[in-house]
Formats: C-alpha cells, structure tokens, sequence
C-alpha cells in the first residue's frame, strides 16, 4: 500500500514504499491510498507507475474527460480549483528550493480547462482489425501507441483536422509506419497549419 504525499511538477504522486524508495505514480492524488500500481520504470533508488487501484479516492478527484488523459493531460483526474491550488503550491515549493522566499502567486486564468492548446503532435497507428490508419499517443512510460478517438485539450479545429489528414491517408491506403509524426497548430481565428513527418527523413512535406 503506498500512501501519497504531494504532487510534483508534471502532475505524478509522489509516495515512499516499505523499504524507503521513492515511487512516482500518474493518476494519484494526495492522501490517497494506492493499493494496487503499474511499475512503468524502476531504478536503484525511484520507480514510476501508474496506479491503477486506489481505496480512498480525494474529494477533488474527478472522472477525466478523455480516455488518453495519461498520455495528454494527467491533470484531468481532479477539479480546476483543486488543479490552479496545487500549482500555486508547487510554484512557491519551487522558489524556496532556490532560497527565494515568495508569497502565493496570483494565477490568472480564463477558466477554460480543455480545448486550451494550440498546438499538438500525434502519432500514427496501424489498426490491424479496422486495417485502416488512427490518431495515437504515446502511453505513458512506453512506446506503446494508444489509439484515439477524441482528445479534448487541443482547439477542436486542431483534432478535426488531424483527423480528416488520417482519412485522406486511409483513402489513399498509405501505412502509419510510413511516418514519424503529424503536427498541428492553430491561431487565434481557429487556421490550423502543420506538416506531415516521414520517418528517416523528418522533413516537413505536407502542408495544411
């Protein structure tokens, strides 16, 4: 059983098992009790994991949004102003640990906690039954693709884009292995533009 104790920069648990080492676990949140875990890297002296079953979850944990939250946003798994006060936390964490003393920053939002991200990079996936090409992400801790079908951090221009871009490759019966990656980017009046990457030869060639 490992108990959390604080969440560091980047969204993990932090918590110490019986024997004093370190382990750093997506989807925890402080004061939770992770009974069971996925070790995704082990060294002398930490391990990474994803918890996967936890007995007492936190009363600002929420259901994620998107089922590839891990690969994209973990911090989907709590409430925004559980999420804004533990960034205020780090932030100030992150000063003292350089002598500097700093009073609880002021943090200035517009309250939109998805579709934020104006640029976003996707893998592409070989989906042997559909034998057709999807969106993927890298699962957290491999290099394992995770398939998508909605992702909900990115302006919604951005996903559907990509997605007509993998339509036109499945109509053409390219391969995902073909490619290294597919990056997107949008402006303030929703433009999307990016290029498609070759694997061996990440040149840019497509244009939107």
């Amino acid at each position: 059983m490992l108990k959390i104790e604080k969440i560091i920069p980047g969204g993990m648990g932090l918590a110490t098992d019986e024997n004093g080492k370190k382990i750093f676990l997506w989807n925890a949140l402080p004061g939770e009790l992770v009974e069971k875990y996925n070790t995704t890297k082990t060294k002398a002296n930490f391990s990474k994991a994803v918890a996967l079953k936890i007995i007492n979850p936190s009363k600002h944990r929420v259901n994620p949004k998107d089922e590839c939250y891990l690969s994209t946003s973990p911090w989907q798994i709590m409430d925004f102003n559980y999420e804004l006060k533990l960034k205020q936390e780090l932030v100030v964490e992150i000063f003292k640990e350089h002598k500097i003393d700093l009073e609880t920053p002021e943090i200035l939002t517009d309250n939109n906690s998805y579709h934020y991200r104006n640029k976003m990079e996707y893998s592409l996936y070989w989906d042997n039954k559909a034998e057709k090409i999807q969106l993927a992400f890298h699962a957290r801790g491999s290099h394992r693709k995770v398939p998508v079908q909605q992702s909900s951090i990115e302006r919604p221009e951005i996903f559907q884009t990509a997605q007509k871009i993998v339509d036109d490759l499945n109509k053409e019966h390219e391969e995902a292995r073909k490619y290294q990656s597919l990056l997107l980017r949008a402006n303030q009046n929703g433009e999307v533009s990016g290029g498609l990457y070759e694997n061996k030869n990440p040149t840019q060639f497509l244009k939107i």
